[in-house]
């Protein structure tokens, strides 16, 4: 009887082990992926334009869909962007 006692113990031990383990690496991870995820804003200035904002944040991407996306993201139905207008990029 002391033999089954032991045992249940001890596979008590290594399951509450495991959930804490777990639950470490899960929280760790999720909490460096959050704070990298965090979306880029600019604050629009005079003669600025969704071509210019993409080609001075993403030069090395296809401008287009960059374009396309921030009016997307920041729900610009005509593209028309204002001084002083705070946009997200993506």
């Amino acid at each position: 009887m002391k033999l089954r006692i032991r045992n249940y113990k001890r596979l008590i031990n290594c399951i509450v082990i495991t959930v804490f383990a777990f639950g470490v690496f899960y929280f760790s991870s999720a909490t460096n992926t959050y704070s990298n995820s965090l979306p880029k804003k600019i604050i629009v200035s005079r003669g600025d334009t969704l071509w210019s904002i993409a080609n001075k944040n993403y030069p090395n991407d296809y401008l287009p869909k960059k374009t396309f996306e921030i009016a997307e993201i920041n729900k610009l139905d005509d593209g028309a962007i204002y001084p002083g207008q705070i946009l997200i990029l993506p």
